[in-house]
């Protein structure tokens, strides 16, 4: 059985300039674990919806889940903590969402 991995870079030096595309806070935690969790959270949405690229979800333009999201985050509270995460597409509400 195949083995899905993904590639997340450190987030030492804002790699790809996601800071400027999403956490610009990590509310609860450092900066460089918010973007931490957004590689994190982005690579384990499209390895459960398309865990080998295109033979899975993606819209008609060859857009994954969380591509589809990539600019679009929101503080979410998880026990004590809060968190800047990517949101994600959603084809029941048919927008991203967290």
């Amino acid at each position: 059985m195949p083995i899905a991995v993904a590639l997340v870079p450190n987030p030492q030096g804002d790699p790809g300039r996601c800071l400027l595309l999403g956490p610009r806070t990590g509310g609860s935690v450092s900066t460089a674990t918010a973007v931490l969790q957004s590689f994190a959270m982005h690579e384990i949405v499209e390895a459960m919806s398309d865990p080998f690229p295109y033979s899975g979800w993606a819209d008609p333009y060859s857009e994954e889940a969380a591509d589809k999201c990539e600019s679009y985050f929101a503080f979410t509270r998880v026990g004590d903590g809060t968190f800047w995460l990517q949101s994600v597409w959603s084809n029941a509400e048919h927008r991203c969402v967290r």
